[in-house]
């Protein structure tokens, strides 16, 4: 700043002084002799004389202000004594067309520079990302930091990355491999547990048989069968099918083998055809809870088996027939005509319909009474087996065992406890 200032006060001197010392030094050696001999006159020529260059070098520099280079300035040439600073000796002062150039041009450099201002406020303004953009803008030598240093992360996290996936692959195989092993570990325990499981399965199987066999043993002993031939039950010959006369051991062959206890093949009650019926007695009136028939598996033919069945009870007594003449017109309980005409005039109603499955392994299968007729709790003495139809066998069916299975009734076993009271205290 200070050599600028020092520069063009030199310029404006040279200027100023110049034209004095190139056009008046010639006439300044005659003043200086006649100062000799006049010194005041001579003081107020030099005075004006300095008054005319001063005004010269004023106009010459106005001209230079204002862009004239017409003037002879610089075609002047100083004596080499009048040469006080050499380096002066140079034309370099700025035109005003210049200067005026440069002025313009700083105008504009500041118009430019304020509008990059305002920009960057604005941006600064708006939000942190622009704010580190004009940052960045501002220290381009950080942003180039920066940019390396995200290069290097970046090159660190590719590194990572792939040295991750390579431990990845790495495990990924290893889990694959152990998961192989693991499967044949598996599937070797299956087959391990399947060998061990095959003989539990079979033990368990007769284990389950023996089991049945010893409940339908114990579930035959624990319920009375009130229609046994040795306990007092028999069969009706008048309302039974005729019997077949088949020569079978040294035992009778009529109806009553039907609710016997023996039930070797052979000792059954055999009828001819397909459909048949067994009328059987109670020794005494019971509510009857279900109904079983058996028929033995080791004999070669199973075909005479019974199949289709039906079980109809005689309604016998005012209070039995008012309590069923509304349960009966529920259903479809009243025989048919061709049902009819087995039992005459009396009054039967059929209690259950059930099928004897012979593929079961059950020899002696269970059915219970209608659930609706066992809610009456009606005593009924006399019960009807109608045979339907038989597993096969067009000429015959053999009927092994067929069991009734109840209680007796409330008022019934009041009577004998009090009478068994009685004959005790009598005893004593």
């Amino acid at each position: 700043m200070l050599s600028d200032a020092a520069n063009w006060i030199l310029h404006i001197a040279y200027v100023v002084l110049y034209p004095a010392l190139t056009v008046f030094w010639p006439l300044l050696r005659p003043i200086w002799r006649i100062s000799k001999r006049a010194p005041i006159d001579t003081l107020l020529g030099i005075c004006l004389f300095c008054l005319l260059w001063v005004a010269i070098g004023l106009l010459i520099l106005s001209s230079q202000i204002l862009g004239c280079s017409s003037l002879p300035t610089c075609d002047l040439d100083l004596p080499a004594e009048c040469v006080l600073w050499p380096w002066l000796n140079t034309p370099d002062f700025p035109s005003t067309a210049n200067v005026l150039n440069e002025h313009e041009r700083l105008k504009n450099l500041e118009v430019a520079v304020g509008d990059v201002r305002h920009i960057i406020s604005q941006h600064s303004q708006s939000s942190s990302e622009r704010t580190s953009c004009t940052h960045a803008l501002r220290d381009p030598m950080s942003t180039i930091f920066e940019l390396r240093d995200t290069r290097l992360l970046h090159e660190q996290l590719s590194t990572s990355v792939d040295s991750a996936h390579h431990i990845a692959s790495q495990h990924h195989a290893k889990v694959r491999s152990e998961l192989g092993m693991l499967a044949n570990e598996i599937q070797d325990a299956q087959n391990l547990l399947a060998d061990l499981i095959l003989p539990l399965r079979l033990e368990l199987e007769e284990a389950e048989e023996d089991a049945r066999k010893a409940s339908q043993s114990l579930h035959a002993v624990e319920k009375p069968d009130f229609a046994l031939y040795t306990t007092g039950g028999m069969t009706l010959s008048s309302h039974t099918s005729p019997a077949l006369n088949i020569s079978v051991a040294s035992k009778p062959t009529g109806a009553d083998m039907a609710i016997h206890h023996d039930i070797n093949p052979g000792y059954c009650w055999p009828f001819s055809g397909s459909r048949g019926h067994l009328a059987v007695q109670l020794p005494r009136s019971i509510i009857i809870d279900e109904l079983a028939v058996d028929h033995p598996r080791n004999h070669w033919d199973l075909s005479p088996a019974p199949r289709y069945m039906e079980v109809w009870a005689l309604i016998r007594g005012p209070e039995a027939i008012r309590i069923t003449n509304a349960w009966a017109v529920g259903g479809d309980h009243v025989p048919s005509e061709d049902v009819r005409t087995i039992f005459g005039e009396d009054r039967y109603l059929r209690i259950a319909r059930f099928e004897y499955d012979l593929h079961s392994a059950d020899v002696m299968q269970n059915f219970p009474v209608d659930e609706s007729f066992a809610e009456l709790s009606v005593p009924l003495q006399t019960v009807f087996l109608l045979i339907t139809d038989n597993w096969g066998n067009h000429e015959y069916t053999c009927i092994y065992r067929f069991r009734v299975h109840g209680h007796l009734p409330v008022s019934i076993e009041v009577v004998e406890d009090v009478a068994f009271l009685t004959s005790d205290q009598q005893d004593k």
